[in-house]
This record gives structure tokens, C-alpha cells and sequence, in this order.
């Protein structure tokens, strides 16, 4: 007989995962850290039972991103593509329920009541590439007083599972499930609300460039981490203008050395479908 914590483990999966396949890593936290790994959808009933059986013993955790190889849990082996932006945010930074929504104003289709805060989930219409997530992600953890957890690798908790944190014992709930809605990507373009002034640079004064001491973008991350930075760009409102004259900027602070000007214009082009 599956169990209550079973059951809501499984809608949320359900939902979060869909019919993708991969794998997908269960991490168990205690006195040490146990990590499980589970093809799905194939093993979804092996991998409630461990969820059932633990729950209320450990921490439980899921990565948000399917794993592209057994035992591989780190950034390299997720996937590439993402169909949902995530956030955590912690209410003890004196944020409520009610406020964090209004400041989005856009509705995540799973909230997730962690049992110090919450983890919030927005459904796109289309997957975008990780490295684009990534930027949109940040922007908004800062728009909400966020932790940024954006990165490949992320682990979340399980709804329906304890959280056992501190001295007390806090259930993590489901308080939002919408299986219907989808959002675009473009629909988090807010710019009025998300400009930014800033005498150092003025692509449309939205774009705050990177100070000379931010981390580089060495050989092999380059191109990564200036499709983050499209994403962020996305979603402040910046135009496509304003898109390419802010990344050649960043390319010229941000990468070691720096990317050619017919990658920038790529990476600049790629990102226009997200719209």
C-alpha cells in the first residue's frame, strides 16, 4: 500500500520529470550522505519506496535535472535542457508567502513549503538550454531575496518528506500543484520593474557590466557563461541590441581570453527564440 509521503512524492516527481528519460539521483542526508541513482520513469517504483521507507529518518533530497549517467551526479551529467525555472527562498531573510508572490507576479505552478522557506517552480512551454536558465534564475533569487540555485546540480527537497534541520521536525509540503499552466520564457520579461542605472555601462541602462575583478571565463566555459549572462539579460527586457552590445562588453571582462565577435553574435542570435 503506498503511503501518503509516497504519493505526494510521486505527483511531484510526476510533474517535474514528466515522461523525460534519465536518471534520477536520490541523496539522503543525515550523519553521512547516502546517494541513490534511478532510471526513470523505469524505476519510479523503487525509487518511492526508498523515499517512504527513509522518510522521517533523513533528509531527503532530489536534483532537479535529470542525470544523463548512472552514479554521475554532477553538473557535466545533467541534462542540457531545462523546462522549469526554480528558486529557493528562505523566510527567515523576513520574506512571506504572499510578497514573494506579488514580486514575481507571475504565478509558479509548484510551490514547495521546505519548512524554512519555499521552492518555487515555473513551468516553460518549450525546454531552453541550462546555461540560458541559469541567468534568467539568478535574476530572479535577486528579485526575491533568493539563494541562487540555479546551477546544474541542484538538489531540492521532496515534498512529502521531513525536513530535519535544527530541533525541529518540519513536514515539506505541496501547497501549489497546477498540472495545466505553462509559461513562456519571454514571460518573464519585466523590464520597468527590472532596470538597473549604472554609469558604467548604458545599454538601455539596464545592464550593470561586470566589475574587472568578477570571475573569468576561462577556455571551455566561455560560451557557457555568457549564454547564462544572455539569460539574465532576457530577462531585465534588454532588446536584442542591447543584448550584443552587453555581451561583447562582458566578453571583454568576463573571458580569458576573450571570444571572437562572430561567437558573440551567435550567442547573441541564439538566445532571440527564447522570446
Amino acid at each position: 500500500m503506498i503511503s501518503m509521503t509516497a504519493e505526494i512524492a510521486d505527483r511531484f516527481l510526476s510533474l517535474l520529470w514528466g515522461s523525460r528519460k534519465g536518471i534520477a539521483e536520490l541523496r539522503e542526508i543525515s550523519d553521512s550522505v547516502s546517494t541513490f541513482f534511478y532510471h526513470w520513469p523505469k524505476s519510479k517504483g523503487l525509487l518511492l519506496e526508498e523515499v517512504q521507507h527513509m522518510a522521517g529518518a533523513v533528509d531527503i533530497f532530489m536534483g532537479v535535472l535529470l542525470r544523463t549517467e548512472m552514479g554521475r551526479g554532477d553538473a557535466k551529467h545533467t541534462e542540457k535542457e531545462t523546462e522549469w525555472l526554480w528558486v529557493d527562498v528562505d523566510w527567515k531573510r523576513g520574506a512571506t508567502f504572499g510578497s514573494v508572490l506579488r514580486t514575481v507576479g507571475l504565478d509558479p505552478q509548484i510551490v514547495v513549503d521546505s519548512g524554512h522557506g519555499w521552492h518555487l517552480y515555473w513551468h516553460l512551454v518549450k525546454p531552453v538550454p541550462v546555461t540560458l536558465a541559469q541567468g534568467a534564475m539568478k535574476v530572479l533569487a535577486e528579485r526575491l531575496g533568493g539563494d541562487s540555485v540555479g546551477d546544474p546540480a541542484r538538489i531540492m527537497r521532496v515534498p512529502g518528506t521531513i525536513n530535519m534541520k535544527g530541533d525541529d521536525r518540519l513536514p515539506v509540503r505541496l501547497l501549489r500543484f497546477d498540472t495545466e499552466t505553462r509559461l513562456r520564457f519571454s514571460d518573464f520579461d519585466l523590464p520597468e520593474e527590472r532596470r538597473i542605472e549604472s554609469p558604467e555601462y548604458t545599454a538601455g541602462e539596464m545592464w550593470r557590466l561586470s566589475p574587472d575583478d568578477a570571475p573569468k571565463f576561462g577556455e571551455g566555459e566561455r560560451n557557457r557563461g555568457l549564454t547564462s549572462l544572455a539569460g539574465a539579460m532576457l530577462v531585465k527586457g534588454m532588446n536584442d541590441e542591447e543584448i550584443l552590445l552587453a555581451l561583447r562588453a562582458e566578453n571583454e571582462v568576463r573571458c580569458m581570453p576573450p571570444l571572437p565577435d562572430r561567437e558573440i553574435q551567435t550567442i547573441a542570435k541564439s538566445v532571440r527564440r527564447y522570446r
